[in-house]
């Protein structure tokens, strides 16, 4: 896997719009999520919310986006 890109935000309403901004390159991904039960929860629910895939993924220490084909999000996809 490789990744498509990173980035840092804020977590906030700011930061999320921000997260969007970027991963609207890739409007068919799915997302992975460290910790999308815990942690994480609040943007697994903003994006289910919009109709979005999100996968829960180990954590790894640090967030960056990987392909899984098209998976965006935190940590590695595996699928």
């Amino acid at each position: 896997m490789q990744p498509l890109g990173t980035v840092r935000v804020p977590v906030s309403k700011v930061g999320y719009r921000q997260l969007r901004r970027f991963a609207a390159a890739w409007p068919q991904a799915t997302w992975a999520i460290e910790g999308a039960r815990g942690l994480g929860a609040p943007l697994t629910a903003r994006l289910t919310g919009e109709s979005i895939t999100v996968l829960d993924v180990e954590s790894t220490g640090f967030g960056e986006v990987r392909d899984v084909p098209t998976c965006i999000g935190f940590g590695s996809c595996s699928g």
